[in-house]
């Protein structure tokens, strides 16, 4: 995070435009508003079957019609991607594979190969300036293809910890771009001196 805290706690007290909180209408969402309370959505009872995902059974599946899109950093087994559009202040990059997979359906030799290049992620994340820790994410149900998500947080802002990051990084006003884009490039240069473009 090249920016300190009070750099993003400033961000976020001149902000005019208002937070994009779409997510708060998301079915899973747990919480609703209720006569000026926050209390817990009523769990809806369960459904026939499981929710389908995107690109399930390789149909349809967005990264393997967009195999370079937002690419920062490959190999020849895998890719690292960000998307600017719609991010928060937080740097958020996704490990995934090449070749569409689920998680469980790694090898040996790639969930070895796996192992290694996400610490070595988390390590150039954590390196960054004013970074205070990585998160590491791995949801499996929006895509069917393999993708593990790494966040890293800024240090001393102390709301922004935790799996709280990840709704922060949708609340906090968007880093400039330069900035931004200063922190992609240390991380794919990192991730590029030991393997990979």
């Amino acid at each position: 995070m090249p920016q300190s805290a009070e750099e993003i706690h400033a961000l976020a007290q001149a902000r005019t435009d208002p937070p994009d909180l779409r997510f708060v209408e998301w079915p899973a969402f747990p919480w609703v508003a209720d006569g000026g309370r926050i209390v817990a959505k009523e769990l809806d009872p369960p459904s026939d079957v499981d929710r389908v995902r995107d690109g399930e059974g390789g149909v349809g599946c967005w990264r393997c019609e967009h195999p370079d899109e937002g690419v920062v950093w490959r190999n020849e087994r895998w890719v690292l991607s960000t998307n600017r559009e719609g991010r928060g202040g937080l740097l958020t990059l996704w490990l995934q594979t090449r070749e569409h997979m689920d998680f469980g359906d790694m090898g040996e030799g790639l969930a070895a190969e796996f192992g290694r290049l996400t610490l070595r992620l988390h390590n150039a994340m954590l390196a960054l300036p004013n970074a205070g820790r990585v998160h590491l994410g791995k949801w499996g149900d929006g895509s069917a293809h393999l993708h593990v998500l790494a966040m890293v947080r800024p240090a001393r802002l102390p709301q922004v910890i935790g799996s709280f990051a990840v709704e922060w990084d949708d609340l906090l006003p968007p880093v400039p771009e330069e900035v931004w884009q200063r922190e992609v490039d240390a991380v794919a240069a990192t991730m590029a001196a030991h393997d990979g473009t």
